[in-house]
């Protein structure tokens, strides 16, 4: 049943109940972007860093066994320390005043992985970090959800600017929020019109 006359609540009122609603949607909006954007990595994604982590130093080690010369006559086995995991370095530099410098140290699962091989360690790695990717997202599907939940909250800024205005015309001041989209705030019109908010 429609409202009679006496019974429809003062523009202001309304106003009022507009934003609220739809500042609530923003709100649910951003924390939903929030999640987006916090959610772990999946478990390809996950596995493309480790692989690229473990190849890495994996060439450290290898860098530093050319190092090592076992064919020299005079050999000792604290030669081997060249290959501790804590003393590994990449390929050595000689400083301008011909002193050996060194680079930085590799990682021990460099050593794993010229022990065991790069594949067994990435895949160990990855069993280990796989309960932590439960519901993450590869860098693709972050990037494309983040990219609508944005248009969605342009959307719904464009149409809370537009009660906002519409609110200021009739001598009404409505605050606007603190981080609402200067872009929006700022524009001289208006004629964007928001997708599909009222179906959302």
């Amino acid at each position: 049943m429609a409202r009679s006359p006496a019974a429809t609540p003062p523009a202001q009122f309304r106003t009022r109940e507009d934003l609220v609603a739809l500042r609530a949607r923003l709100a649910d909006v951003a924390e939903r972007r929030r999640a987006v954007k916090n959610a772990p990595a999946d478990v390809s994604e996950i596995r493309h860093r480790i692989t690229a982590f473990v190849e890495a130093e994996h060439r450290k080690v290898f860098d530093a066994m050319r190092v090592l010369d076992l064919t020299r006559p005079e050999w000792s086995a604290s030669d081997f320390d060249l290959w501790h995991p804590m003393k590994i370095y990449s390929a050595p530099a000689i400083g301008v005043i011909g002193v050996q410098q060194s680079a930085p140290q590799a990682h021990p699962v460099g050593m794993m992985a010229a022990l065991l091989g790069v594949d067994v360690v990435v895949d160990r790695l990855c069993a280990l970090a796989a309960p932590m990717s439960a519901g993450g997202k590869s860098a693709g599907e972050r990037a494309a959800e983040l990219v609508r939940l944005d248009e969605e909250a342009r959307d719904l800024g464009i149409v809370e600017e537009r009660i906002i205005r519409e609110a200021e015309s009739r001598n009404l001041l409505v605050p606007r929020r603190g981080d609402a989209d200067p872009a929006i705030v700022l524009a001289n019109s208006l004629e964007e019109e928001a997708t599909d908010v009222q179906k959302r």
